[in-house]
């Protein structure tokens, strides 16, 4: 019978069980080039952090709440400037980057969060199917380490599941540390004339199955099959693609966190986040990458992530970026005054959630939270998708005659005595609501 009958996660139940790392020798390869990924140092089984999330999808680290606010991609090659940078703009988190001693010294420093991406901590797995344990260690003792990244916008090749198992085999090694996936739905994507079948199906590579029945892209429904349920994945992302100027409400906030939030990817799936594309060969103004980190947050996503060239960036260290003004634009400057912004209402986005929903015209996703404190806020976001408006919406915020400063526009609404707040709404209008509190 497994734990999950009786009320007990996987996760859960291996960390109860007490999964144990022993101690290894360095293979010569990784001897050979040990300086550029990771020191060989005695290995520890005790873990510095442990991952946990609320019902409502808010991690917290060591008991302590915690909303990711960060890059999606840090190349590896930055200086110190960089990373103070990165710190000063209220960023808490970095994604996908380069394992070494000297980052994660960097990230420690800073106060700086940071995902493993299975590649690069474990350099060949995907040739040799091993995950090291001299890395899986000098991960653990990390105080900045909070998970691994399994699945980067998977389709029908065979690495990309593979990754996922490796997920599997290091909930039992590491069930401390969540696993992370990140879905892009591509109907274009077409399985490769090459594509090796064996081992995809069925836990992957244990058992060798074909393809047959499996359709030749990746929709929700199989990323919710193999690289969620199969891999128990605990952290959900979702690529939020549009990168116009004049992005209105995209589908994948309405349809992919809502599916999310309601429990459909099953008890595994424990938060969300949304990965917002900035890097783009069209121009972005500051209204719409703001509107987008607001609305993704009002409809329930607990982490939000910028996919953007960092601060430090150079067509020689960043593989890619062929320099400003060529090809992908860079928008650190937008991020950081939006990183700041949210940074700021911390409390709040870590606050206990009392509503999330949408307004009764339906036009106002919000979400509202209550801080430890008893101070509440309000994120919300219209839902026009073409220019149009601004009308007047009442959203109910359930406080009677409250007053709210509206945060970067200098003014103060007062909810009703029937428990509204009253505002202007229209195309790309996004707000954060923060309670004034009585000083008397």
């Amino acid at each position: 019978m497994g734990v999950e009958q009786h009320g007990i996660s996987r996760r859960n139940f291996l960390k109860l069980s007490g999964a144990f790392v022993g101690t290894i020798v360095l293979s010569p390869l990784l001897k050979k080039f040990g300086p550029e990924i990771l020191s060989t140092r005695q290995i520890e089984t005790e873990s510095a952090n442990t991952v946990s999330f609320r019902k409502d999808g808010v991690m917290e680290v060591n008991n302590e709440t915690a909303f990711p606010l960060g890059l999606y991609y840090l190349p590896g090659h930055e200086g110190t400037a960089s990373w103070e940078k990165l710190k000063n703009a209220g960023l808490n988190m970095i994604n996908q980057w380069y394992i070494n001693d000297w980052t994660i010294d960097k990230a420690e420093k800073n106060n700086i969060y940071t995902i493993a991406y299975l590649p690069y901590a474990f350099p060949w797995i995907d040739s040799s199917h091993d995950i090291n344990k001299e890395n899986l260690s000098r991960l653990k003792k990390s105080k900045s380490f909070i998970g691994y990244y399994g699945a980067d916008e998977p389709d029908l090749t065979l690495k990309r599941p593979l990754r996922t198992s490796y997920l599997k085999e290091l909930e039992g090694l590491d069930p401390e540390h969540p696993g992370m996936a990140v879905f892009a739905e591509r109907p274009d994507t077409p399985v490769s004339p090459d594509f090796d079948t064996r081992g995809f199906k069925e836990n992957y590579r244990y058992n060798p199955n074909d393809l047959a029945g499996l359709p030749d892209f990746i929709t929700m429904d199989d990323f919710k099959a193999w690289y969620v349920k199969k891999s128990g994945t605990e952290i959900v992302s979702f690529d939020y693609y549009d990168a116009s100027n004049i992005v209105g409400v995209d589908g994948v906030t309405k349809k992919y966190i809502g599916k999310l939030r309601s429990g459909e990817f099953g008890p595994d799936a424990k938060a969300v986040w949304v990965t917002l594309s900035a890097h783009s060969e069209i121009p972005r103004t500051l209204r719409s990458m703001r509107f987008q980190a607001i609305d993704v947050i009002a409809r329930g996503a607990t982490g939000v992530l910028w996919w953007d060239w960092p601060p430090g960036c150079s067509p020689e260290v960043c593989q890619g970026y062929l320099g400003k003004g060529k090809g992908y634009s860079v928008h650190w400057e937008k991020i950081q005054l939006i990183g700041r912004e949210l940074a700021g209402v911390k409390k709040g986005l870590v606050g206990k959630e009392i509503f999330l929903g949408e307004n009764q015209s339906g036009n106002v996703a919000c979400k509202i939270t209550e801080s430890d404190e008893g101070r509440h806020y309000i994120f919300a976001a219209a839902n026009f998708k073409v220019p149009g408006g601004p009308s007047k919406e009442k959203i109910q915020v359930f406080l009677r005659n409250k007053n709210f400063l509206v945060l970067g526009e200098n003014r103060i609404v007062t909810s009703d005595k029937d428990g509204n707040l009253e505002d202007n709404y229209g195309y790309l209008y996004a707000r954060i609501y923060a309670q004034l509190v009585d000083m008397y």
